[in-house]
């Protein structure tokens, strides 16, 4: 399936949140916040090497899979945000007596005033400009203000991604969702370090992992090229305008709980 941000999508599939404290452990949420909110201020840029990957189980034997690999560069240049996220990925999907394959390429690139996507697929190029938003930021309070109605938010035990310190987070709907549907929770992990979302994963009633989200071999602080963060439409590819509609960055819809 194609994604842009998982972390923003799946989040945004679990509903839109407030969070919640919790006494469980030595620091409050809101402490937490604080020290990432510090942290995340602190970093000037990273690239990663990203990792997707999704299989849904649906009612009647019916599924929805993807593997997605790909990069993200991403940049601090004043008050704005810059962000390049390349991925290749394949999506598979059975709905009834109908199953399908595809395979696709894109590239999302935020200049900090717009946000483009050159996407691939079926031998189709289409070229994308919208609004930016906050997604590309991977902060804590980022996350908390897209999760800030209808869910519980409480720390978990402390983990490590790829060798880092992590604080973690579960995210649960107030409203229990039905057993069929694929969503009942969601955890990210936040580097203590850089207060930058690493990984996200989500789970169903079982406690099967049905997506996962994950940035790997991180480079913090390292130069980037300001060309990367340019975009343009290939010649011959029509641009799609969404601005007027003030529409933020989409890709496929994630899974609805």
């Amino acid at each position: 399936m194609n994604v842009r941000f998982r972390f923003i999508a799946i989040l945004g599939a679990v509903a839109v949140a407030s969070f919640v404290s919790t006494t469980a452990f030595a620091e409050s949420i809101e402490e937490v916040e604080k020290k990432l909110a510090d942290a995340h201020s602190k970093l000037r840029s990273y690239s990663a090497r990203l990792k997707d990957v999704e299989d849904i189980p649906l009612t009647d034997g019916n599924y929805m899979k993807s593997d997605t690999d790909g990069t993200v560069e991403w940049m601090r240049k004043g008050d704005k945000i810059l962000y390049r996220m390349e991925i290749k990925g394949t999506s598979a999907q059975k709905f009834g007596a109908g199953e399908s394959k595809t395979e696709q390429t894109s590239t999302f690139v935020s200049d900090g005033e717009m946000f483009y996507t050159l996407g691939e697929q079926l031998g189709q190029k289409r070229f994308i400009k919208q609004n930016r938003d906050s997604s590309v930021n991977g902060d804590f309070r980022t996350m908390l203000e897209m999760v800030r109605k209808g869910n519980d938010v409480k720390l978990v035990a402390d983990d490590k991604v790829d060798g880092a310190e992590c604080y973690v987070v579960e995210i649960t709907p107030k409203t229990k969702p039905a057993d069929d549907d694929p969503i009942h929770k969601t955890l990210a992990w936040f580097r203590k370090d850089i207060g930058l979302s690493v990984k996200v994963a989500s789970y169903n009633k079982d406690g099967k992992e049905v997506y996962s989200h994950t940035l790997l071999g991180m480079k913090v602080d390292v130069p980037i090229d300001a060309g990367r963060f340019v975009l343009k439409a290939p010649d011959g590819v029509e641009v799609t305008d969404l601005t007027a509609l003030d529409e933020k960055p989409t890709t496929t819809p994630p899974p609805k709980p």
